[in-house]
């Protein structure tokens, strides 16, 4: 048999597509959860999907050489004027350490914070269970620290 006139198998229909991305993925199953993504980064490795769930603006971000590895975040500018330094600082770290999944995070000009929920998804797709348990969690952090600001505040300055 002659291999040069051998005709070449065809590939399955699903090679001949190139694989979607992990933020095209997790864009559309927010789409089917009703939250209307945006893809803010369209290319590149580091992705970033914003939404918005009750009025409040998300944000998913993920590294497409990394797709297990998914956070969920949600941030706030400070109000000026800005909280002392130290009670933003213990508010932070006692949320977190009760919040468990919600880690807080500091901008270094103390001009905004957020919380993000880390996930490890360990070869499955993110689904909508999981994303709405993390905005509960992230809301409630949120609201914690806020809490918490308006009660130390006043300490710090004393």
């Amino acid at each position: 048999m002659d291999h040069a006139t051998t005709a070449p198998a065809p590939l399955p229909t699903d090679a001949a597509e190139p694989s979607r991305s992990a933020a095209d993925r997790i864009a559309d199953m927010l789409a089917d959860e009703g939250y209307r993504p945006r893809l803010l980064e369209p290319s590149g490795s580091y992705r970033r999907i914003d939404f918005k769930a009750e009025g409040t603006r998300y944000q998913v971000r993920l590294n497409e050489d990394d797709p297990d590895f998914v956070a969920i975040c949600l941030g706030y500018l400070f109000d000026d004027p800005v909280p002392h330094l130290d009670a933003i600082l213990r508010a932070g770290h006692d949320v977190q350490c009760e919040a468990k999944v919600a880690k807080f995070c500091l901008d270094p000009g103390c001009k905004w914070y957020e919380f993000q929920a880390e996930l490890f998804l360990g070869g499955g797709p993110l689904n909508g269970r999981q994303v709405e348990r993390c905005l509960h969690a992230l809301r409630r952090a949120a609201r914690e620290l806020h809490q918490r600001l308006c009660t130390e505040a006043p300490r710090a300055q004393a």
